[in-house]
């Protein structure tokens, strides 16, 4: 057999053994295994709709407190021209639209119910507890009944004590999260209201920090917005007068072997999933061992120096040499920013799509996404960060845009392997089939 032979027919062996891998990975992480399986029982964890509804309430509560502190240490409300800050924590008119909205959940329906009763909007408070009484089952009866006694008229005798409250405390709180510390402490606000009080405003200040936060992020999303529209109109002036290339990465190593990196890649990932699903520890030790897990996994870019590749070659092959300038570490934020009225287009489309099919859409949410917005802990809130926003992008970049797209480029050019390779880094995440069209963009 001629060498050349031998090549092509090590690529089949491979391509084989690529798609096998694919079809187990897609296995394991369509269904849950691994590390979000593993979450459930460590932490509770509410439902999607109720960890947003939660995260929106704290906001909403941070900036209105916030809004409510500035206006007492000037003495006097804000003037005139400042008085849409008010409305950025508007509480009203977040739940104006929940009264005429059947799609809200019933867990979402009485955590809105809760927020209309502490922010003592009482027409809203009205027309939602009658809208979450014709909709409750049997297990959220005595929460309504709760919601009656604190907010409503139901608790004429002063039955609640501060005792009874802290003892049902627990359970609320795992059947509400964060709405229910809420709906707690205005409860123990009717016998004890020094203590009540001083519960409340350690909950305002998580708020506010959360409000802050938010509003950070919302201006820098605005501005990075804008000056990716504005490079996405250059770009389409470049195109349109045919000055634009798109530069590619030269390969340098027998692009075989860029093949069995990212077959290696996958074999050890499976595994990685394997044990971490078999691990009896707590969710944090857990989560520390994935992440330094997936860590390890790009050093599997490695494997050219044991097939006789020198590592200058190896890195130039996966893009990782030379390094970057600084124009084109904001090229990709900049790119992406650029992209989101087709992003948004595209995606509205989809969600339409499947909307008019009756699909759940929240069965396509990342496992870590309902742990994230529920979590209390502070060091496993950090940990979940690094593995999703740091550790997890670079071992995948390095993956997927450097090894199997520097392969499938090499073999059927640019166009088809960027869509191949964002197609394949879509279907092996756990999202399912949901997932395929938003992370492909």
């Amino acid at each position: 057999m001629s060498e050349n032979q031998e090549t092509k027919s090590r690529q089949s062996r491979n391509i084989i053994f690529l798609i096998c891998l694919l079809a187990v990975t897609i296995l394991q992480t369509w269904s849950g295994s691994g590390l979000s399986e593993k979450e459930k029982p460590a932490i509770s964890t509410p439902s999607m709709e109720l960890a947003l509804f939660n995260w929106v309430a704290r906001i909403l509560i941070g900036s209105k407190t916030l809004y409510l502190e500035q206006v007492e240490k000037r003495g006097a409300e804000f003037p005139e021209n400042l008085k849409w800050v008010q409305r950025i924590g508007a509480i009203d008119a977040y739940l104006e639209p929940s009264i005429e909205d059947n799609s809200i959940t019933e867990d979402v329906l009485v955590g809105k119910t809760i927020l209309a009763g502490h922010a003592n909007l009482r027409s809203q408070y009205a027309e939602l507890r009658v809208k979450a009484g014709r909709r409750s089952s049997e297990s959220k009866v005595d929460v309504l009944a709760l919601v009656d006694k604190v907010y409503g008229q139901a608790d004429k005798n002063n039955t609640l004590t501060e005792e009874y409250l802290l003892s049902i405390s627990e359970s609320v709180e795992e059947k509400l999260g964060w709405i229910g510390k809420i709906l707690i402490l205005d409860g123990i606000a009717k016998t004890a209201p020094e203590e009540a009080k001083t519960k409340l405003n350690f909950l305002y200040e998580e708020a506010q920090t959360k409000a802050v936060v938010f509003g950070g992020m919302l201006i820098t999303a605005v501005v990075l917005l804008g000056i990716g529209f504005l490079a996405l109109m250059t770009w389409l002036i470049k195109i349109a007068f045919a000055d634009f290339n798109l530069a590619g990465v030269k390969i340098n190593i027998p692009s075989n072997q860029l093949l069995e990196i990212f077959i290696l890649y996958l074999a050890a990932l499976n595994i990685l999933f394997y044990l971490t699903s078999k691990i009896e520890t707590d969710f944090e030790t857990r989560l520390r061992v994935t992440s330094l897990g997936t860590l390890a996994l790009s050093l599997l870019a490695l494997y050219p120096l044991f097939q006789g590749s020198r590592i200058k070659q190896t890195l130039s092959s996966i893009g990782l040499l030379p390094l970057p300038s600084i124009r084109s570490l904001f090229a990709g934020p900049i790119f992406v920013a650029a992209m989101w009225p087709i992003f948004t287009l595209l995606l509205s489309f989809y969600q339409s799509i499947l909307t008019k099919l009756n699909i759940d859409l929240t069965q396509g949410e990342h496992p870590v996404v309902p742990v994230f917005l529920s979590s209390d802990s502070q060091h496993a809130l950090i940990w979940l960060f690094l593995f999703a926003a740091v550790v997890a992008p670079i071992v995948e970049e390095i993956m997927f845009r450097g090894v199997l797209y520097g392969w499938l480029r090499d073999h059927y050019g640019k166009l088809i392997s960027t869509l191949v390779s964002a197609f394949i880094f879509a279907v092996v995440h756990p999202q399912g089939a949901l997932g395929i069209v938003p992370l492909s963009l």
